[in-house]
């Protein structure tokens, strides 16, 4: 089939219609759709959590304990100076099955802190009273300190059994204190200056066999006060001590009454001088009176023997001088000789030659004897006893006595003695007035007075006794009724005495006007006589009759003694 061609259009004609075709084609962006954008921004707020949490995930530490002490994981809080830093990841049983093994995850901040050196230890596991903060772990449970250290990196640590007493990082200074009586004193007691806690004890052991010795820290700036000069002594809640013949007392700090602890001071005559190196060696006493009372200058070595003495005196015991402390007791001890029937005390004191005022310079050990000596020649003996007397404690006391003659001699000088003071001679006073006692008949005393109150009893309680009390009752009451009956006659018997007194003294009257009526009336010798008796009749009459008149009773029981 064949197409013909058609006729090409003219130019006049009218322009064809063109036919438009629409076409479609597939084309692939970049943006896959606005469905996938919430969980796109979902999946870039994970990354930047995963990122931050990443960040700050901490650093992870292995810390190794003997007991987990009651930590718990994801509880027990890790702080450094009451700041938490941290806290527990997990707790398990170590390897060995000794020791128990603690994962700590701590601030990312504390890296470079986590070095050879750094500490772990845990707070509360053991509560005392010496470390107040253990006691919070009886509330809110136990937590765990750290300090930082200084030396290789690294991420396993071995911690500590028990707490540091004092901070790894506090600034202050260690001493060594040596003493006989540690008292209350531990391991954690405060160290008080003027009652203001300044520091702790570290450390406690013991030295030799009579003395313990105590590792104490006292922090900065308060170490500056020791000096070579500072007084250590027992920080007692109460002191009550005699000394030099007073009596004393002293209150300590208040947290000494539970925890103990070790009080200091300085005197102001070496308050001058430099502080006291790093682990000095000092002496402390059990009470501040004692420390107080501390040897000066050299001290020379005697020997005092006692034979039958009632008391030892102790270590450290004063020796006294009229009332002045000379020096001290080093040590003694009782032995028995073969063949002895008493004891003998040996004691081994120290003279402090410049307690007796003599010079330290020389040859202090023979002018210290010389002076001795002159006191001895003089009758000073060493004697045992009490000062103060009766009511101090064991002593020596160098005083004059009547014992014999005797000198300082041999390699360690013994110093004579005499009889013991005090309680040995007021035990031998009271004694003597026991035996005396003991000599009077108390039970034969005893037996005659119950002989007589047996008989005072048996009389109370004859029947004899109650009849001639009762016929002496009947008897008083009769007497009684006489006398009340005869009471109103005593007046007329009264009234006519008297009238008979006026009479006879009127008859006298007339006599001597009878007898003196004129010069040459007849008299007769006997005739004044007469009339001085009647005179004295009617006076006789007058005193009767005023007795009766204020004793009307006399008419039955008579005229009493005395009246």
């Amino acid at each position: 089939m064949s197409e013909t061609p058609s006729d090409p259009p003219s130019a006049n004609a009218a322009p064809a219609k063109t036919r438009l075709h629409t076409e479609a084609r597939e084309r692939r962006g970049r943006w896959p759709g606005m469905v996938w954008a919430i969980p796109l921004a979902a999946l870039l707020v994970v990354g930047y959590l995963a990122v931050q949490a990443l960040a700050n995930r901490g650093v992870d530490v292995v810390v190794t304990f003997k007991t987990s002490g009651g930590a718990r994981a994801g509880e027990t809080q890790v702080v450094y100076k009451g700041v938490t830093v941290g806290h527990v990841v997990s707790i398990q049983i170590a390897q060995d099955a000794r020791n128990v093994e603690m994962r700590l995850r701590l601030d990312r901040r504390a890296k470079s802190h986590l070095r050879e050196g750094a500490k772990f230890w845990l707070i509360g596991a053991e509560p005392s009273f010496t470390d107040l903060s253990s006691l919070k772990a009886a509330v809110s449970g136990v937590s765990i300190g750290v300090s930082p250290g200084t030396g290789a990196p690294q991420d396993h640590f071995v911690g500590l059994d028990q707490p540091p007493v004092v901070p790894p990082d506090q600034a202050g200074t260690l001493y060594i204190l040596e003493g006989a009586q540690l008292n209350s004193t531990r391991i954690g007691s405060g160290i008080y200056y003027h009652g203001l806690i300044v520091g702790r004890v570290t450390r406690v052991e013991i030295s030799d066999p009579q003395k313990m010795r105590l590792v104490i820290f006292v922090n900065a700036p308060f170490d500056r006060l020791v000096h070579a000069g500072t007084l250590f002594f027992n920080a007692n809640a109460a002191d009550v001590a005699l000394s030099a013949g007073h009596l004393s007392a002293n209150i300590g700090p208040g947290s000494s009454v539970i925890t103990g602890g070790i009080e200091f001071d300085t005197p102001s005559a070496v308050a001058s001088q430099p502080q006291s190196p790093a682990r000095t060696l000092f002496g402390f006493s059990p009470n501040e009176f004692q420390a107080s009372d501390q040897p000066r200058g050299p001290q020379l070595s005697y020997r005092a023997i006692f034979h039958g003495a009632a008391q030892r005196p102790q270590a450290d015991a004063p020796v006294w001088l009229s009332g002045e402390r000379i020096g001290r007791v080093l040590a003694s001890r009782i032995t028995l000789p073969k063949g002895a029937t008493t004891t003998t005390t040996e004691v081994t004191l120290e003279i402090e030659p410049q307690s007796l005022a003599l010079p330290i310079d020389g040859d202090v050990r023979a002018s210290t004897d010389a002076a001795l000596q002159g006191l001895i020649h003089g009758g000073y003996r060493m004697q045992m006893g009490q000062y103060p007397p009766l009511v101090g404690t064991a002593t020596l006391i160098f005083a004059k006595s009547a014992a014999g003659s005797g000198g300082v001699s041999g390699a360690l000088p013994d110093i004579p003695t005499a009889g013991s003071t005090g309680v040995d001679e007021l035990t031998s006073k009271l004694n003597v007035i026991l035996d005396k006692v003991n000599a009077v008949p108390i039970e034969a005393i005893g037996g005659d007075v119950r002989q007589i109150t047996a008989h005072v009893a048996q009389l109370v309680s004859s029947p004899d006794l109650a009849d001639s009390l009762h016929k002496l009752d009947a008897t008083l009451t009769s007497v009684d009724q006489m006398t009340r009956e005869m009471k109103p006659q005593v007046g007329p018997l009264v009234a006519k005495l008297n009238q008979t007194a006026d009479q006879l003294q009127g008859v006298v009257a007339n006599a001597n006007a009878v007898i003196g009526g004129g010069l040459g009336a007849a008299q007769d010798a006997n005739l004044p006589a007469a009339l001085g008796q009647v005179t004295e009749a009617a006076r006789s009459l007058r005193s009767l009759a005023d007795y009766l008149g204020r004793h009307p009773e006399a008419l039955v029981k008579g005229k009493q003694k005395g009246e």
